[in-house]
């Protein structure tokens, strides 16, 4: 769930606050408070949604949501005791026999 909450804390902060502050750049905010972006700014608002989560995930680790959230990052791995490794097995048969003479001990024995 709290994913979930981050990912539409993304999707805020992506689209509505960047897009409000390029509709501001651009002149193409509402006079209710809203804005609208057409040509240019919507290419820009497009491409800015697309390096946010690709440049923060790659740069931070994770992007604003997370972090406020307090998720970690996802390349973060809890601490677990590391277990250590079992030593080799050493082969302690003699040299193997061949085919032919596992033939003639069982056709002997017969």
């Amino acid at each position: 769930m709290k994913k979930f909450l981050a990912f539409l804390l993304d999707v805020f902060i992506s689209f509505v606050v960047a897009g409000y502050l390029i509709a501001i750049i651009f002149g193409q905010t509402t006079g209710t408070g809203g804005f609208y972006l057409n040509g240019f700014p919507a290419i820009l608002l497009f491409v800015e949604v697309i390096l946010y989560f690709t440049v923060l995930r790659k740069k931070l680790g994770q992007t604003l949501g997370r972090k406020i959230l307090g998720l970690g990052s996802k390349d973060e791995v809890k601490a677990e005791p590391k277990e250590e490794p079992a030593p080799p097995v050493e082969n302690v048969s003699e040299t193997p026999s061949t085919p032919s003479e596992e033939n003639t001990e069982i056709n002997g024995q017969i």
